[in-house]
């Protein structure tokens, strides 16, 4: 099987088919969550909010920001009242986008866009190389972990010093809590040593952090703090981007919604990069979906959709932790090594030709992703939990 960007929705779609046909299928490809019973986890009441936002002033276009309302209520929803000072003083500027992938592709394009360097994780989403690709930034991989599998922080000085000189600026793109692929969440302690970090070397070289958020749904909420207080930290110099994604908070996959937060102690910045990523949105996909951005903020307004949203969170939060264990307990049983893994939808395992195993299981109905030649991504999110049981021997078998 040719290792290739798009591999992870190629499987699933192959999966898919001989589902349709009627096969038995183990499918541990995708980034979405699915119940025991296979289906998606909206609640009933979310469903009906969906199928009456078909009115005109749904399907009509938004503005390119998208709007005010939406973008207010998911700050609110992921940050609660901890950015409410910036967004007074302007020091932070939102607005919406096609999912994470929008937030994440902009912050790229408007960060690396004056001989600007983009420093990305070397296990990490594919799409983000494909993005830097598309967007003609140059780019460098860091190494997630050290030797002791914490996060990696002397591998990024490196570059960043290798950087000076070369390069105007750079962007560093830093994929917590629960990252994709491994389910790694960063302490308290390491975004404190990331902040000091690029404070220390913005005197000498311009940098910018994207933070792909994605997942935080699904971690603990003192990550939301850790990153709160990381992005208030940083040098006047450093711009944020926070890229937002409510594919995984409500199960909206296809709906592709989400946002980006443009921070910075500088509000000049901000505005600066809040005009020019509008221009990149206008671009790229002119409008948000104005559908989507009415739904949500028509459940968010809704208290008791709120209280409905959150209990849902936190069993798919414990359904996924129930399937991490099962799966964590075998792989040790079985002689697995893995990346560490904290929380999320996602785990990697470390084999030596992550093609040919995947080959194998496939050819046995069981599809899991080769995201590099020697690691292989299992989303647990999307599989029954009695479908845990036995993959890790499966897949020591496979070697």
């Amino acid at each position: 099987m040719k290792q290739q960007n798009d591999c992870i929705l190629m499987l699933n779609h192959l999966a898919q088919e001989k589902i349709k046909k009627g096969e038995k299928v183990t499918n541990g490809t995708i980034g979405m969550m699915y119940l025991d019973d296979g289906s998606l986890p909206i609640y009933p009441s979310i469903r009906s909010t969906l199928a009456k936002h078909v009115q005109d002033e749904d399907l009509i276009y938004s503005s390119v920001a998208g709007e005010e309302d939406y973008r207010n209520l998911l700050i609110n929803w992921f940050w609660g009242n901890h950015f409410d000072e910036a967004l007074a003083s302007k020091n932070m500027k939102v607005i919406s986008t096609l999912g994470g992938t929008g937030a994440v592709s902009i912050s790229i394009r408007e960060s690396t866009l004056k001989n600007g360097l983009l420093l990305l994780p070397s296990l990490a989403w594919p799409n983000y190389q494909t993005m830097a690709n598309c967007n003609k930034a140059p780019f460098v991989f860091y190494d997630n972990f050290n030797e002791k599998n914490g996060f990696n922080i002397e591998g990024i000085k490196k570059i960043i010093e290798e950087s000076i000189g070369k390069y105007s600026c750079l962007s560093l793109i830093v994929n917590d809590p629960c990252q994709n692929p491994t389910g790694f969440c960063m302490t308290e302690k390491e975004w404190h040593d990331l902040v000091a970090l690029l404070n220390e070397y913005t005197k000498k070289i311009g940098i910018s952090l994207i933070f792909d958020v994605a997942y935080i749904d699904f971690a603990d909420d003192i990550s939301r703090k850790y990153i709160t207080d990381s992005v208030k930290s940083l040098d006047k110099s450093i711009t944020s981007y926070i890229c937002m994604s409510f594919s995984k908070t409500f199960s909206f996959y296809g709906l592709r919604i989400g946002a980006l937060a443009i921070y910075s102690n500088d509000k000049n910045d901000v505005e600066n990069a809040d005009l020019d990523c509008r221009m990149l949105a206008r671009s790229y996909w002119s409008t948000p979906n104005h559908m989507a951005m009415n739904s949500i903020s028509d459940l968010l307004h809704n208290e008791e959709s709120v209280k409905i949203l959150k209990e849902d969170i936190r069993k798919n939060k414990d359904l996924v932790l129930k399937r991490s264990k099962i799966f964590l307990k075998e792989a040790k049983k079985n002689g697995l090594s893995w990346y560490p893994y904290g929380a999320g939808f996602f785990i990697s395992i470390k084999v030596k030709d992550a093609n040919k195993v995947a080959d194998t299981l496939a050819k046995k109905n069981v599809f899991i992703a080769p995201i590099k030649d020697d690691v292989l991504r299992i989303a647990i999110c999307c599989m029954p939990t009695n479908q845990i049981y036995g993959l890790a021997k499966l897949i020591k078998d496979a070697q």
